[in-house]
């Protein structure tokens, strides 16, 4: 479903921080350039939630998430990296698998991640995970960027 172009970037390169929850967000997006992502908007904006909502529960407070935005070539590049917990090395190769969950408090279903990379993939994209443990974890997603719309 190729469905409205998802509109990312434009303005300053740096926004933040910003302090919410005792937690620091901040926002890096190309200066002045506009990427599009043909697809479905409601899908592409539940990956990014989900991996904010991850990134939130694993970030201790005073910790940081950072979202920034840039291009590479035909693709727009979505990274959400936090100061969390990170993932431990043996779990890196079962992330994105379903009913995976590594919560504590077992308020999680093992199935955000699962349904983000088979969105990512439903649009031509690839999401991939960096973490260490103690130190936090980054998430990346290459999208296909609407040329059309360049």
């Amino acid at each position: 479903d190729s469905g409205h172009p998802l509109r990312c970037g434009g303005g300053a390169v740096r926004h933040g921080p910003f302090v919410v929850a005792g937690l620091n967000f901040e926002l890096s997006l190309p200066r002045g350039a506009q990427l599009y992502i043909l697809g479905d908007r409601e899908k592409l904006m539940s990956v990014l939630q989900n991996l904010v909502y991850n990134a939130v529960s694993f970030t201790p407070v005073n910790g940081t998430i950072r979202i920034s935005l840039h291009r590479d070539r035909s693709r727009a590049v979505i990274s959400v990296a936090d100061t969390g917990s990170g993932i431990a090395k043996e779990d890196l190769s079962n992330i994105f698998n379903c009913f995976f969950t590594r919560r504590k408090d077992n308020s999680g279903e093992g199935l955000g991640l699962y349904i983000a990379q088979s969105i990512v993939m439903e649009h031509g994209g690839d999401i991939r995970v960096s973490s260490t443990p103690g130190e936090g974890s980054v998430f990346t997603l290459w999208l296909p960027v609407d040329e059309q719309k360049r």
